[in-house]
């Protein structure tokens, strides 16, 4: 393996180590913020984008908390019974993911 790229292999690590972390801690600063105006600790986290459920239990091992999918992605695929969930239930996550 050259040094050009396990420099950059190590880069990307570093990278994802860091995007995990931020993710982690804003669920955390979240989780937070829902105790201490309701009065008790979310057990639940909904996942939506394209981590998904299972990549966002793995950032958040460790925390108590479980994640599931806000919408299956069979849901999302063309021509997906519109009675399994409407796409207008995730326009807030489409806003938020786009920003």
């Amino acid at each position: 393996m050259q040094a050009g790229e396990l420099a950059r292999m190590q880069r990307e690590e570093s990278s994802l180590h860091e995007m995990t972390r931020e993710i982690a801690q804003a669920v955390s600063v979240a989780a937070a913020y829902f105790e201490d105006n309701l009065g008790f600790v979310p057990e639940t986290v909904l996942a939506a984008g394209p981590v998904g459920a299972e990549g966002l239990g793995t950032m958040l091992e460790g925390s108590g908390m479980r994640v599931r999918e806000m919408v299956g992605a069979e849901a999302l695929t063309a021509g997906a019974a519109t009675t399994a969930a409407r796409r207008g239930l995730l326009a807030g996550v489409r806003g938020a993911l786009r920003s």
